[in-house]
């Protein structure tokens, strides 16, 4: 299916990009407050986020980890990457949440369309918080983020030439997820084996292989870039000036959106080093999806709901949401239902619906993890989402969908890489601070 659209997407010579990238947007230095807990040297790191002088040799840079696309760029359509029953299957597990109602009556299939992608070099494959397990027992992986953008529709009586569904799909893949050495790990991860107690031989291939898989995958992003060594000759001199005045560190939409010719190449790319080899159905590990309820009012709708799958032979499954403790890696919760599969049901001002529900019956010593773990009470909210934001402090699984969502200026805006209404993107701490952790782990990748 990629395929195909590589060959679609060569023909298409013309696409207007509406939005431009803000020069005075912040810098991932400007506004991460992470530590390097990682044990990294963060003295070289730091140099990465610098203005634009010799941005060749600083990489890789937010947007080379972070690559937004704007919603008025509709060429990458979901469809064309995801199999139209998994979309199928998202809706109808929606529909059985607290929702209730099929969200494909309101956002079509041909409207989701892909509008951001993270690029980890090395994400974390463990269930504790423990920085050198974070740091080592880690594989390459890509994310892709599908949200429905509407177009000329009408919201409170004004008509919105792109508006973006307050929904969203995130897909992870995670790169040569076959390979043995991997699986291996990932088997004496699940058996709850900690990396002090891995047979050195094992751990050393492992992670000769990981370096190896990470090296190439980043060797596919700094390609991507305009002024890589590749394109440069098939540009005259303006053109070279244009691409040189692209500030890869910004948090903002991809530089070469910013025009019209380099938009379309870019997407081309895109999809040649990484979707096609990287994002197959197969490598699939991971898909989470969000919805409101249908008629597009977030700021009185007061229901969110996330579920959770995983494939199995090409066929995604839904799976139950869990939380894991961050210094055990066990069980704390399950979103459950009674005998069968469940969504965490969200309130923007009551919080996770079931959770609290059920959070009373639970061990008090459980009780104690998880307050540190979820944003639940607003006298020690601050603290928690501070904790949550911390790749070192907080793996995903150590938490709530709601509560790694919901840390935005709005309330009721839940989205993390994806577009709010007519907003610009939204982007979390969280997301900021995995990517700083990226770079830093890239730096030292390359310095080995």
């Amino acid at each position: 299916m990629l395929l195909r659209y590589i060959q679609y997407i060569t023909v298409v010579m013309f696409v207007v990009i509406a939005s431009a990238c803000d020069s005075q947007s912040e810098r991932l230095d400007q506004v991460s407050s992470l530590s390097t807990t990682g044990g990294h040297d963060d003295s070289k790191a730091g140099t990465h986020f610098d203005a634009k002088a010799d941005q060749a040799q600083n990489f890789p840079l937010f947007q080379d980890l972070a690559i937004v696309i704007p919603k008025e760029f509709d060429r990458l359509k979901a469809l064309s990457i995801l199999p139209e029953s998994w979309l199928d299957t998202v809706d109808e597990a929606l529909y059985n949440s607290e929702l209730g109602e099929f969200i494909s009556d309101e956002s079509w299939l041909e409207d989701w369309q892909l509008v951001s992608l993270r690029i980890s070099p090395c994400s974390p494959l463990g269930q504790t918080a423990y920085a050198e397990e974070i740091d080592r027992l880690c594989w390459p992986e890509v994310r892709l983020v599908f949200q429905p953008i509407a177009k000329q529709v009408q919201h409170l009586s004004v008509i919105k030439d792109y508006y973006a569904d307050d929904r969203a799909i995130h897909a992870l893949y995670r790169v040569s997820p076959d390979t043995e050495a991997l699986l291996k790990v990932q088997r004496e991860i699940a058996q709850g084996k900690r990396l002090s107690n891995f047979e050195p031989i094992l751990l050393a291939e492992f992670e000769a292989l990981r370096d190896q898989h990470a090296q190439r995958l980043l060797e596919q992003i700094y390609a991507l870039r305009a002024n890589s060594s590749n394109q440069e000759h098939d540009r005259d001199d303006a053109q070279v000036d244009q691409f040189t005045r692209f500030d890869y560190s910004l948090l903002n939409e991809r530089s070469e959106y910013l025009d019209e010719q380099f938009a379309l190449v870019f997407s081309q790319k895109l999809l040649e080093y990484i979707l096609v080899p990287f994002c197959q159905t197969q490598f699939l590990h991971e898909l989470t999806a969000f919805s409101l309820p249908l008629g597009r009012r977030p700021e009185s709708a007061e229901l969110w709901s996330f579920v959770g799958f995983h494939q199995v032979d090409g066929v995604l499954e839904q799976s139950n949401l869990k939380v894991l403790g961050a210094h055990t890696g066990a069980l704390l919760y399950e979103f459950k239902g009674e005998g069968d599969l469940k969504s965490e049901d969200v309130s923007s001002v009551d919080g996770d619906i079931q959770f609290l529900k059920d959070f009373e019956s639970l061990d008090p010593e459980i009780q104690e993890q998880l307050r540190e773990q979820v944003v639940m009470d607003p006298r020690t909210e601050t603290e928690v989402k501070a904790r949550i934001a911390d790749p070192y402090q907080t793996l995903v699984s150590h938490t709530t969908c709601a509560s790694c969502h919901r840390d935005n200026d709005l309330l009721f805006n839940f989205h993390n890489l994806s577009y709010f209404e007519d907003h610009e993107i939204t982007i979390a701490p969280r997301t900021i601070n995995d990517v700083k952790r990226d770079i830093n782990w890239s730096q030292a990748l390359f310095s080995r």
